[in-house]
């Protein structure tokens, strides 16, 4: 299912989703700073960025979606209490000032996500239409995505962009630096080069997170989506 941009706006705005957050990780979101744009994973390929590899790269291929760009419309790691898949790094986005930014595609919204794909109908992958989404679309659901379609995996992060927020868990047993620090100066840096400045948050985790005892369970991972660089072969 696809919508125009003004009827996905207009029925975002009518629930309440005034924001849009895309998390990612520190080498990915570097890139979108430095080309002012949030990047479909097959845009960073065709131009040669840099990007971190994400579970989902080999579904987003065979599903056709790997030129889409994908939003959630909560803070999943603020709801849920836990770290986003995608990486530490958030971006907030105006939901109205970002789609006006948009002059070409159409918006999806995805009923479950693509990792979970291989296990529903076809129908299912896809709200219908704009009628269903009305219905059922529900921001609690973390399936439940915004989906910006044909719009040559470029969303521009011009006018949109309030502010990133950056998971802080502090003392990450083995890590031996400041989870924050680390990203800040990347960045910051990357988004001096780039079109557009934002602020910079510490994340402030609710009471109960469960994000440090996650990142220390995978330091692997963590090294993985904080690095500001690839990792030679």
């Amino acid at each position: 299912m696809t919508a125009t941009v003004k009827k996905a706006l207009k029925h975002l705005l009518d629930i309440g989703v005034t924001e849009l957050y895309h998390a990612n990780s520190v080498l990915t979101s570097c890139e979108f700073l430095r080309q002012g744009a949030l990047l479909s994973r097959g845009t960073i390929e065709a131009l040669k960025l840099r990007q971190t590899s994400q579970y989902t790269d080999r579904l987003d291929k065979h599903y056709n979606i790997w030129n889409d760009v994908f939003v959630d419309t909560v803070d999943i790691h603020h709801r849920g209490r836990m770290p986003n898949d995608y990486g530490p790094v958030m971006f907030v986005l105006d939901t109205e000032k970002l789609m006006n930014e948009l002059s070409t595609g159409v918006i999806g919204f995805t009923q479950y996500n693509p990792s979970k794909w291989g296990s529903v109908k076809v129908s299912r992958r896809w709200f219908a239409d704009l009628e269903a989404v009305e219905e059922e679309f529900d921001v609690n659901d973390f399936d439940h995505m915004v989906v910006f379609r044909h719009c040559g995996g470029h969303v521009s992060l011009k006018n949109s962009l309030k502010r990133i927020v950056v998971d802080a868990p502090e003392d990450v047993e083995g890590m031996g630096v400041d989870l924050f620090s680390y990203a800040l100066g990347s960045l910051k840096h990357a988004m001096h080069l780039g079109p557009k400045t934002c602020t910079v948050e510490r994340r402030e985790c609710r009471a109960g997170c469960g994000c440090k005892a996650t990142y220390e369970a995978d330091l692997d991972r963590v090294r993985k989506m904080y690095r500001p660089f690839l990792q030679k072969a």
